[in-house]
């Protein structure tokens, strides 16, 4: 049908929009003679009564504006803007730099804010005003507070928590202490695990069954490489140190560079170089009678090596010395109690300067040799034979028992005196011997058994015999009695030589008789 035109309709000065209609035209309806039927409806049925409508839903296609810049949805970029007409983000919220954005509580709210320089998220009260700001976000850092004091920054450096940080992880405690702490149900402990090699560093605070100390320690999975305790003490599997090794200042230090090690001597000059050698510098804390103690001034002040034995007394001054040095280079040893800080009483040895070795004496005797003793020199009852031709390995000095024998039979005398002494330096051997006897059963030539020592074992030996007293004994006329030793016997021969020259013969042997005989010969061993 063709369009209705209404004309000659008046302005409204005033609506009532309860009553005041609205025409509409109902082309639908063909009975109306011109192009409709002609019905109405108010505004309020429209909008809702007093200008506000409830929808049960609404879908808008285009922008949406609300009161100019309150709300604006911009759906060709996909923003929404608060207080703004064109939001630059997709939720944008303008506003003052102090009450950009306002998100409210019961009694306190969060309010979000930026500036040029730096965003921020403050908790306010209900009315409005700013109470603690927990985030604050930078140019160059990212602070969290706790009413109003910064508790963490993060920032290009690290994260801190308490200070501005330093380092990666930069903790400031209470004092030097409560910085970072781990805990678990079993005890309050902190844990760093290395997965890759299977070592637990630990940080116990309590001593408790599963631990067994109350300190740091490196579990290796079967046992600690390492436990420091509360006290300080350290418990070590092992220990390799490549660089220096410094031990309470100057305790002990050991100088890796020149490879020197000094004890109470901060810069050893030496391979091992100490200002005191002291197994106890007070024997009555950590040692016992007998201990051995020293120090680099002997016992009269001069410098030098003084080695001293604790005798039991109270402090460093009751001790005995026994090995000391002066300084002319001499080495002293001393034998004695006294308890005192003073040599011993009695000096026993010397070892000079100039290689001589004094054994009981104090003084060099002139020009004397390089060994200088006032007793004797003992050697031990077995000889102990040394086959150094220089050296000087036995001295024994004794008796023994000359016996007259025959070579065929040796039988049996009856003698009145039958006394042997002999000297034996190294293998040179001097007997002395007097035999008186008045009735003998041998038989055969006369010899003389039972020398201290066997001669030397040499087929060519021979030591002659000085014979100085004989009597009662028959020989030829005109003979004398000689005498000598053969290799490898304890036997001396006795023969006759004629005075005037000639064959010597062997004596038969007498039934009496009596001899003084004295034979120097080289024993076998």
């Amino acid at each position: 049908m063709a369009d209705t035109k209404i004309t000659a309709l008046t302005a409204i000065s005033t609506v009532d929009p309860a009553v005041d209609v609205l025409a509409i035209v109902d082309v639908s309806d063909t009975t109306m003679a011109a192009s409709g039927t002609t019905k109405k409806i108010t505004s309020n049925q429209l909008l809702g009564a007093g200008g506000t409508a409830t929808l049960a839903s609404a879908t808008i296609t285009g922008d949406l504006t609300v009161d100019t810049n309150v709300l604006k949805v911009d759906t060709t970029l996909n923003r929404v803007g608060v207080l703004t007409a064109g939001p630059l983000a997709p939720f944008h919220v303008n506003g003052t730099d102090t009450t950009n954005a306002l998100i409210n509580g019961v009694s306190k709210g969060v309010r979000f804010a930026f500036n040029s320089s730096q965003s921020s998220i403050t908790g306010v009260d209900n009315t409005g005003a700013a109470s603690f700001q927990p985030l604050s976000i930078g140019g160059s850092a990212l602070d969290f507070s706790l009413s109003g004091t910064t508790a963490m920054t993060l920032n290009s450096t690290g994260l801190g928590v308490g200070r501005t940080p330093s380092y990666k992880l930069d903790i400031a405690g209470v004092g030097n202490f409560d910085q970072l702490r781990v805990s678990s149900s079993a005890a309050t402990n902190l844990a760093l695990v290395n997965t890759t090699s299977g070592l637990t560093y630990t940080l116990y605070s309590a001593n408790t069954a599963s631990n067994g100390f109350n300190g740091f320690g490196i579990f290796d999975g079967s046992s600690y490489v390492l436990k420091i305790d509360s006290s300080g003490n350290a418990t070590l599997a092992s220990a390799t140190i490549t660089g220096n090794l410094t031990v309470d200042t100057n305790t002990l230090f050991v100088d890796s560079t020149n490879n020197r090690v000094g004890v109470l001597i901060a810069s050893p000059q030496y391979n091992l170089h100490a200002s005191q050698l002291v197994c106890a510098s007070d024997p009555t804390t950590n040692g016992s009678a007998g201990r051995i103690y020293g120090a680099f001034l002997n016992a009269v002040g001069e410098p030098g090596l003084d080695l001293r034995r604790w005798d039991g007394g109270g402090g460093n001054s009751h001790g005995t010395t026994f090995i000391q040095t002066n300084l002319s280079g001499d080495t002293l040893f001393y034998n004695g109690i006294q308890a005192s800080n003073t040599r011993a009483t009695s000096l026993k040895a010397t070892l000079l300067a100039n290689g001589k070795l004094l054994v009981g004496t104090a003084s060099e005797v002139g020009p004397g040799g390089i060994l200088q003793i006032s007793a004797g020199i003992t050697f031990p009852a077995t000889q102990v034979a040394s086959s150094d031709a220089n050296t000087l390995d036995d001295y024994e000095e004794g008796t023994f028992t000359p016996t007259i024998v025959g070579t065929t039979t040796a039988g049996t005398g009856t003698y009145n005196t039958q006394r042997g002494d002999y000297i034996k330096i190294g293998r040179l051997v001097t007997a002395q011997f007097y035999i008186a006897w008045t009735a003998h059963t041998g038989t055969g030539n006369m010899n003389v058994s039972g020398l201290p020592f066997t001669t030397q074992n040499i087929g060519t030996y021979l030591a002659a015999a000085s014979i100085g007293f004989v009597d009662s004994i028959s020989m030829t006329a005109g003979n004398i009695m000689t005498g000598y030793a053969g290799p490898n016997s304890t036997t001396m021969f006795l023969k006759q030589t004629p005075t005037g020259g000639g064959a010597s013969t062997d004596i038969p042997i007498d039934t009496s008789g009596s001899i003084i005989v004295t034979l120097t010969y080289i024993a076998n061993a």
